[in-house]
């Protein structure tokens, strides 16, 4: 099964996000992350490739995320990101 796309309007490049310090996720709401490391605008990433791949929350608690097709930046909004996928969660790792 193919990634799921999501359809919708995209913000302009001026909306602001907080940027996740431990993952580098971004999000419309301070409360939607873990660490806040600071703010940023859609701009600052927009149809520049990111330097980290998409995961999940380390902490596990913002599980819910979307990536960019494009730029691969990770959002908990998908509306922040032009071509929004949803990110696919991962089972929890398991000791052996």
């Amino acid at each position: 099964m193919a990634d799921e796309i999501i359809i919708g309007d995209s913000m302009p490049l001026d909306t602001k996000v907080f940027v996740c310090a431990t993952c580098g996720a971004v999000a419309l709401s301070p409360n939607d992350i873990c660490e806040v490391q600071g703010m940023a605008t859609k701009a600052d990433w927009c149809g520049t490739p990111g330097d980290r791949p998409p995961r999940q929350c380390v902490n596990r608690i913002h599980t819910l995320r979307f990536y960019c097709d494009r730029c691969k930046r990770v959002s908990v909004n998908h509306e922040v990101l032009c071509q929004p996928v949803r990110l696919k969660t991962e089972p929890e790792d398991q000791e052996k």
